[in-house]
């Protein structure tokens, strides 16, 4: 009976463990999901369709609200950061696409150095 109970604590902790990484694999792929998101809105833009941009970043919007910074062991504060940056990126008619271009490709790279800092945090702890 005591090595069943000790074979069930052992289960229930992997099973935990387990859990807990799901979970952070799930904010993790919302990041990346963001991330596809971000650069074909910015591929959209070039090709000046900008109905499918402004869709794009819908889903870029979307994806990072669907991050758990606690799942994914991130801070808080720097997903929130993340999250405005997306909700105010505007995508309009324009001659010159340049400053909309660029505001989607530093979200890009601001979306990857965060999946950055949660892969290693993910990877290191289990």
């Amino acid at each position: 009976a005591k090595a069943a109970e000790q074979q069930y604590a052992a289960a229930k902790t992997q099973l935990q463990s387990a859990q807990t990484q799901v979970a952070s694999l799930q904010s993790v792929n919302q990041l990346l999901t963001a991330n596809a998101w971000a650069y074909r809105a910015a591929v959209a833009l070039d090709n000046r369709n900008f109905g499918f941009a402004n869709d794009a970043v819908v889903n870029v919007v979307a994806s990072l609200n669907d991050v758990n910074a606690t799942t994914a062991d991130l801070d808080s504060k720097s997903l929130k950061a993340l999250q405005n940056e997306a909700a105010n990126v505007k995508i309009s008619v324009a001659t010159n696409l340049e400053s909309q271009r660029n505001q989607l490709i530093q979200l890009a790279a601001d979306i990857t150095a965060l999946v950055g800092k949660s892969a290693a945090r993910t990877t290191s702890t289990h």
